[in-house]
């Protein structure tokens, strides 16, 4: 299994502490940054690309759906994810438009977590065996 190398990008300490512990506590799971704002997670998802991104909504300097759509403009195969509290429709919206990759519902954030290593682990597994077939 290779390993998936995740950035954190959440203004937040405990949040982002708490997850990236739980993170590391995953089999095949790097966590290769983690950044408080939104610009700070534009400049490190250029210089580590990472193979996801877990983005809080609201941060400071640049919210997360701004610096989604800076680094989706960049790169746009990037797999960004975009976390938050609120499930508030504009938002969901704005994400749809900036190609944000899913969510993280943080009042659910363990299982949320755990559906995103599903999906990401999958689509890694799908891209070897296409490029194994190639």
């Amino acid at each position: 299994m290779s390993t998936l190398r995740i950035l954190l990008a959440d203004d937040h300490p405990l949040v982002r502490a708490t997850l990236a512990a739980y993170l590391r506590s995953h089999d095949g799971v790097e966590v290769v940054a983690e950044v408080t704002n939104g610009s700070a997670a534009v400049e490190a998802t250029m210089s580590c690309r990472p193979d996801v991104v877990l983005m809080d909504q609201r941060m400071p300097e640049r919210n997360g759906l701004d610096a989604t759509d800076a680094i989706k403009t960049a790169m746009p195969d990037a797999r960004v994810y975009v976390m938050s509290f609120t499930t508030d429709l504009h938002c969901a919206g704005y994400a749809r438009a900036v190609s944000v990759d899913g969510f993280i519902d943080k009042r659910t954030l363990k299982q949320s977590v755990e559906a995103m290593l599903v999906v990401e682990r999958s689509l890694a597994k799908k891209a070897v065996a296409e490029t194994e077939a190639a």
